[in-house]
Order: structure tokens, then sequence, then C-alpha cells
């Protein structure tokens, strides 16, 4: 009676239900979850997109302690009161959370929403991104900074039908614009964004498929707030090469993981972008 609910589980490390917990919107609608953090102190947050009773489609985002107990849980429709679908999450070292997702524009397409709670669940703000034709802009990926800036970056269309980009803008921790960028290569490619990792000195690094000459993987850098350019291009040689996610380690280097139609592979590139390794896993083949 109630649609799809969000449901979160905590086990042990030996894989015994410690506590479980489940939120449905006020709507009884369906509900789900897209992301989820531990912060510093050890509470929950999850984020995801939920109905409402005459909002459409809003964020959700829950906390709950180590223990299970609910503390707070904050919904946000967007300035249009149309669809507004949580697509990523994040919190700092404060454990401040932040949520972002795409959000119905007044006179603008999908827009990116960028919505900061404080620790305790209070609203402290938001700020949406539209590129400059208002053409629809999908946020898919946040990450924050050990200086507590905030980046987010996704897939922009100047106009509906025209060629994807890789978008990112990045927020300091009171919500100001430090910078936005758009990469779409030769101008002749479509950039699918799929994640973005920042490193110890708030680099930023972007990467998706990009299809020039059939999908590889592709991996821009941001430095010192300025764009530095195409980082790294992978090919598997198929033509069919779908970036997931990414990770960048304390020493700038960065690690890619996607699909082809033939295995799942991770490759490994240095701070300046040249590859290291590359690791393939084909069920197939292994024992």
């Amino acid at each position: 009676g109630t649609g799809f609910d969000i449901a979160t589980v905590s086990y042990t490390d030996q894989g015994a239900e410690r506590w479980s917990s489940r939120y449905d919107s006020p709507s009884h609608d369906d509900d789900a979850a897209v992301a989820m953090v531990v912060d510093a102190s050890g509470g929950v947050v999850v984020s995801g997109s939920s109905y409402g009773p005459a909002s459409g489609v809003d964020f959700i985002t829950l906390k709950y302690s180590s223990g299970g107990s609910a503390l707070w849980q904050q919904r946000y429709n967007g300035p249009a009161g149309g669809d507004d679908r949580a697509s990523a999450l994040g919190c700092d070292a404060s454990g401040n959370v932040y949520v972002t997702g795409q959000s119905a524009g007044i006179g603008t397409q999908e827009d990116f929403e960028t919505v900061k709670y404080d620790p305790e669940g209070t609203l402290q703000w938001t700020r949406r991104f539209n590129n400059e034709r208002n053409g629809p802009d999908i946020p898919v990926s946040i990450a924050v900074g050990r200086s507590g800036n905030v980046f987010v970056t996704g897939i922009s269309r100047l106009f509906s039908g025209s060629r994807a980009e890789f978008a990112t803008t990045v927020y300091d921790s009171g919500g100001a614009v430090l910078a936005s960028w758009l990469y779409d290569g030769t101008g002749f490619e479509d950039f699918f964004a799929a994640g973005i990792a920042v490193d110890s000195d708030d680099n930023a690094y972007v990467t998706g498929a990009s299809n020039g000459s059939g999908f590889d993987f592709a991996t821009v850098k941001y430095a010192s707030g300025s764009f530095e350019g195409r980082l790294a291009h992978y090919s598997s040689g198929t033509g069919g090469d779908r970036l997931a996610a990414m990770a960048a380690d304390a020493f700038g280097n960065v690690y890619v993981t996607g699909s082809n139609p033939r295995d799942l592979r991770t490759v490994k590139f240095d701070s300046a972008g040249a590859k290291q390794w590359v690791a393939i896993f084909d069920q197939l083949q292994s024992p």
C-alpha cells in the first residue's frame, strides 16, 4: 500500500543485520534511494527521489544515527514546483550535507540543483546551474574537497538535441560560485559525464564517455581553478566503452572504471595523465 519505499540496512562485519529503517513519502507513492554516505561522526545520510502529495518528485534526504535512530528528514521541491530528482550526495568534514540533482526550471529545461544542509538538517543554501541557452543540464556526481569546496559535474546540452558536454561547477562552502566550465573536445563529439573526484590539492577530475569514433573513456582535469584540458583518453578498441565511476588518490593518481561489450576495465592514470595500467575482468575467463 505504499509503493516502493527507501530501505536502509546496517550489517555487522560478519553480515548479520544490525538495524533497518524504511521511508515512505506522505503521498505513499514510490520513493527511490540513489546515494548514501557515512559522515565523520558515524551518521548515515541517504538521498534519493520521492513523490510528494502535490509537488511531483522531490529530493528526499534522510539522516540516521550509527545505531539506526532517525535524526532528520528533508524534502526539497524546486522553484518551478515540477519534478526534482536527486542524483548524488556528499558530506564535508564538519558533517554538512550536499545533495545535487536535476530540477525543473522556470523558463528553462532541467537545471543542476545543489542543496546544502547543516549536520542538524537545516537548509543552508540552494544553487542552480543553467547553461547560457537554457538547454537541459543533468548532474551526475558531486565531490567535496579538503578545503570544503563543492564540485558538481554532469551533462549539458545548449538546446535539446545538441551535442552533450561535460559541465562542471564549483562552489565554496558558503555557496559562492568559484568557477564553471563546459567541455566538448573538438565540438564534434558527445561527452557524457559519469563521475568526479577531487585529490588532496583540490584538483578535480571529471570522467565519462566520448563518442568521437565510437564510445571511449575520456577524462579531463581542472587544476587550481582553471581548465587544464583533456587529461587522458582510453579506448579498448571496441567502440563501446562506457564509464561508470572514478576515484583519485592522495597522490593525484586517477582510477576510472567501466565496461564494454566484452568485459569490465579499470584504468589508472598518473597526475600528468599518463596511463599506468589496465585491469580487465572477464567473467568467462576468471576462476
